[in-house]
C-alpha cells in the first residue's frame, strides 16, 4: 500500500521574494452608533497620548539603539557563518573572508576590539626579535591585515593534517604519548618535504649571509613536496603548534631550532641547522630530531630519542656507519649548541590572540597566536646556560619578506634573468624581468627543459607578450593544477582526503598518459605547428599593435584574427603536453605513491595505539591496513621502476627523489612486516629483510646524511632481526 507523500515545503533563499500574506476573511462589523463613536474616539485619543508620551522616554533613553541590536545580530550571524566554513573546509579565500567579517564585527563596538599591545611587550618583542618599526607596526594593529590571512591558512592547513592524518582513524582510542606524537609528527613533515638541497655535504646555515636566498614559509614548501632542511624543519616546528590544541591532546609540544657553530671557539660564528627541539610542556628536557637525516637522535643504547643534556660522543656515534659515513655533530659542538626560538609575523600579534580565543573559539580550534618571550623562559629550563636561548632572526621576516605588499608582504621583486631558468627562454638571453619571491617560486616549479626549441625563439615567443605567455602557460598551468591549487591533487593529500586526492591523481595520470600517445602516434606534427606558428606570430603582433594605437574598429579586427588562429592551436597543445607527459606522469606517480603511503600509515597508527591500550584489533581492521600497505608498496615499486634511474638531464626525474621513494618503500615494508606477525612469521621476516635491503640500496644520487641515515635503518633493522632469531 502506498501512501502520497506530503509536500515539500517552499524554500526560501536569500534572492527569492518572499511569499505573500493574503489578508484574513471576516464579516463586517455592524455600525457603532453615536455613543459607542465618540467614546471609541476618545479612548483613542487616549491610547495615543500613552503612545506618544512612551515614544518619547523611550527616545530619550535610546530607543534608536534597536538598529544597533539589529547590525550586532547580523554581525553575530556573519561571524557564526565564517566560524563554520573554517570548521568545515578552511582555505585561502575563506580565511580572507572570515578576516573581513571579522574586522567588520569588531569595527562597529569598541568593545569588541582586540586589545593595545603594550609597551612593555612591544619593547620586550623588538629587544628579543630585532624587529623593526615597520614588522613592529604589523604586530601592533588592531585591525586584521592581507598577512594574516596567509598565516592563517597555514595554521589550518596544518590543523587538518593534524586531525585527518595524525590522528588515528581507530576510534575509541587514547590519544598517544606526547612525544610519540611529537614523532610521528616529524616523520610526516620528513615524508612530505623531500630534500633537495645539501650536495656538499654541509648542513644549512643558521645565520646566512645577506645576499644568500632565505628561507620559503612552510605552506609554500608544503605544496611544493620539497625544500633544504631548515625548511623542513620549520615545517615541522609550524605542525608541532597545531599538535594539543587542534584535537585537545595532552601538554604543548614547543619546538625550536638547535644550531651549533663549525667552531665550538666561536660559537656565534656560521652556526648551522642540526636538529629541532622539542620540549613536551614545562619539562626541562629538549629532544632532538634531526632534519638532515630525517630521524629522530637515537637515545643512549638505541632507546627513545636523545635529549639535549645527553648528546654525548656515545649517543651521536650511533649513527657512525664506517670511515666514510659518520656523523657530522660532534659531542663539543653539542656542548655549545644554541636553541633558537622561531616566530613569523604576526604570530605575537594581540589581536590573532582575540581571534583564536574569543572570536572563532570554541567552535574553531587552531593556534594562531605565539608569545616568543613566554617561549624563551620555557625553553631556559631545558639548558645550563640561559643565554644559549635567543632568537631565530630571520623567522619574524619569514612570510612578510616572501610576499608582493598586495597580499600583506614587502617583497618588490628584484631584476631576475630568466635565462638561469632553464629552459625557460634560449640560453644566452640577456634580458632580465623584474619577478618577486612568490611569483619565482611557481615559476621554478615546472621543468621548462621539456619546452621544445621552436618556443623559446625570442623574435616569435618572447616571455612578456601574450603569444610567448601562452605557450608558456600550457605547462605552468598543469603544475599549478597538481601542486597549487585548492581541491587540487596535493592540497587533497595535505588535508588528509586521501581518497579524493588518489581519484585525482588517477584521472591526471589516465590524461597525461593519453597526452602522451597523441604526441607519438601524431603524424606530420612539426609541419603543423610551423604553419600555425607562422599565421600566430603576425596574428598576436597585429594585436598587440592595435591594442597600443589602433582604433576601436581596428582592436576588435584583431582580437578575432587572434581568436581564429587559437581555432587551429590543437598542434600545439598536442607538442606542449606530449612534451611535459613524462615529467608530469612521474610527478603524478610520486604524489600517488604519498597518498597510498599516508592512508596506510593512518591505518597502522591506529592500530599501534590500539596494542598500546591492550585492546586487539580485529581481523577485518588488520585486513584493511595490510592491504593498504600492499597498495602502497605497489606504488612505489611502480614509480622506482618506471622513474628509478635518475639523471640531471632527465627532466622526468627530481634530484633525489628516486632515493625518497627508495627509503619509503623501505618503511613500507617494515610496516608490513610487523603487522604481519605472528600470523605468518616467514613472511613478517621476509618483508623487514627486504626493507633493510631496500635502504643499504646505493643506486643512484642521494644526499650524503640521507644516505648516513638509511644505513642506520638497514643497522637498526638487522639488530632486531638477529635478536628474533637468537629468541
Amino acid at each position: 500500500m502506498s501512501s502520497t507523500p506530503p509536500p515539500a515545503e517552499p524554500r526560501i533563499t536569500a534572492d527569492a521574494p518572499l511569499p505573500a500574506v493574503a489578508p484574513p476573511v471576516s464579516s463586517a462589523p455592524p455600525p457603532p452608533d453615536s455613543r459607542r463613536f465618540t467614546r471609541y474616539v476618545l479612548l483613542g485619543l487616549a491610547v495615543a497620548a500613552v503612545l506618544l508620551v512612551g515614544l518619547i522616554i523611550l527616545t530619550l533613553n535610546g530607543f534608536g539603539r534597536q538598529h544597533g541590536q539589529e547590525n550586532n545580530s547580523d554581525d553575530d550571524d556573519n561571524l557564526d557563518g565564517a566560524r563554520a566554513e573554517l570548521d568545515h573546509d578552511a582555505d585561502l579565500t575563506a580565511c580572507r573572508d572570515a578576516l573581513q567579517k571579522a574586522n567588520a564585527y569588531v569595527s562597529r563596538d569598541p568593545s569588541r576590539r582586540p586589545p593595545e599591545l603594550p609597551a612593555t611587550r612591544r619593547d620586550a618583542l623588538k629587544q628579543f626579535l630585532g624587529l623593526s618599526d615597520e614588522e613592529l607596526s604589523e604586530a601592533a594593529s588592531q585591525a586584521y591585515t592581507p598577512l594574516d590571512g596567509l598565516y592563517l591558512d597555514q595554521a589550518f592547513l596544518l590543523r587538518d593534517v593534524v586531525l585527518r592524518t595524525l590522528t588515528p582513524e581507530r576510534p575509541g582510542v587514547a590519544k598517544p604519548d606526547p612525544l610519540d606524537r611529537a614523532a610521528a609528527a616529524f616523520a610526516w613533515a620528513v615524508r612530505q618535504v623531500r630534500l633537495t638541497d645539501g650536495a656538499d655535504g654541509k648542513r644549512p646555515e643558521l645565520n646566512p649571509p645577506p645576499t644568500a636566498e632565505p628561507a620559503t614559509p612552510p605552506a609554500f614548501v608544503l605544496r611544493r613536496g620539497s625544500g633544504t632542511a631548515l625548511e623542513r624543519a620549520l615545517v615541522f616546528l609550524a605542525l608541532l603548534d597545531q599538535l594539543g590544541d587542534a584535537d585537545d591532546a595532552g601538554p604543548r609540544l614547543r619546538g625550536c631550532l638547535v644550531g651549533v657553530p663549525d667552531d665550538p671557539k666561536e660559537p656565534d660564528k656560521a652556526v648551522r641547522l642540526w636538529a629541532c627541539g622539542v620540549q613536551v610542556g614545562d619539562g626541562r628536557d629538549l629532544y632532538l630530531f634531526d632534519p638532515c637525516l630525517g630521524l629522530p637522535v637515537p637515545g643512549a643504547g638505541g632507546k627513545g630519542t636523545a635529549t639535549l643534556a645527553a648528546a654525548d660522543p656515545d649517543v651521536l656515534s650511533q649513527f657512525d656507519s664506517d670511515k666514510e659515513h659518520r656523523y657530522d655533530v660532534t659531542a663539543e659542538q653539542a656542548k655549545s649548541a644554541g636553541v633558537y626560538v622561531v616566530c613569523t609575523l604576526p604570530a605575537p600579534a594581540p589581536r590573532l590572540e582575540h581571534l583564536q580565543d574569543t572570536l572563532l573559539a570554541p567552535t574553531v580550534r587552531v593556534r594562531m597566536f605565539q608569545d616568543p618571550t613566554k617561549d624563551k623562559l620555557e625553553l631556559k629550563r631545558t639548558v645550563d646556560e640561559p643565554s644559549r636561548v635567543r632568537a631565530w632572526r630571520d623567522g619574524p621576516g619569514l612570510l612578510r619578506r616572501f610576499l608582493p605588499p598586495e597580499e600583506g608582504g614587502v617583497d618588490k621583486g628584484e631584476r631576475f634573468r630568466l635565462a638561469n631558468l632553464r629552459g625557460f627562454t634560449y640560453p644566452n638571453d640577456p634580458q632580465a624581468s623584474m619577478l618577486g619571491r612568490a611569483e619565482l617560486f611557481k615559476l621554478r616549479l615546472p621543468p621548462w627543459e621539456v619546452m621544445p626549441n621552436v618556443f623559446r625563439d625570442p623574435d616569435k615567443f618572447p616571455y612578456n607578450v601574450p603569444l610567448g605567455q601562452f605557450v608558456r602557460n600550457v605547462l605552468r598551468g598543469a603544475w599549478n593544477h597538481l601542486y597549487f591549487d585548492v581541491k587540487g591533487p596535493r592540497d587533497l593529500l595535505l588535508r588528509g582526503k586521501f581518497e579524493e586526492a588518489a581519484a585525482e591523481l588517477t584521472g591526471d595520470d589516465a590524461k597525461w598518459r593519453d597526452y602522451r600517445r597523441r604526441f607519438e602516434s601524431a603524424t606530420g606534427l612539426k609541419e603543423q605547428v610551423d604553419k600555425w606558428v607562422d599565421q600566430a606570430v603576425p596574428a598576436f603582433a597585429a594585436q598587440v599593435k592595435a591594442q597600443e594605437k589602433g582604433t576601436a574598429a581596428e582592436k576588435a579586427a584583431a582580437g578575432h584574427a587572434v581568436e581564429e588562429v587559437m581555432k587551429q592551436a590543437e598542434p600545439v597543445y598536442v607538442l606542449l603536453t606530449g612534451s611535459a607527459a613524462g615529467p608530469m606522469t612521474s610527478d603524478v606517480a610520486y604524489q600517488m605513491g604519498l597518498t597510498k603511503h599516508e592512508k596506510a600509515g593512518r591505518l597502522q597508527a591506529g592500530l599501534d595505539q590500539a596494542k598500546r591500550d591492550g585492546k586487539a584489533p580485529t581481523d577485518a581492521e588488520k585486513a584493511a591496513a595490510r592491504a593498504a600497505w600492499d597498495e602502497a608498496l605497489f606504488t612505489w615499486k611502480k614509480y622506482l621502476d618506471d622513474f628509478g634511474d635518475e639523471d640531471k638531464d632527465k627532466p622526468e626525474t627530481r634530484p633525489y627523489r628516486a632515493a625518497a621513494a627508495r627509503r619509503l618503500r623501505g618503511q613500507a615494508l617494515a610496516e608490513r612486516g610487523r603487522l604481519e606477525a605472528p600470523d605468518d612469521a616467514a613472511a613478517a621476516r621476509r618483508d623487514r629483510q627486504a626493507a633493510a635491503e631496500a635502504w643499504e640500496e646505493p643506486a643512484g644520487p642521494q644526499l650524503p646524511l640521507e644516505r648516513l641515515a638509511a644505513l642506520y635503518l638497514a643497522r637498526q633493522m638487522r639488530k632486531e632481526l638477529g635478536a628474533e632469531k637468537e629468541k
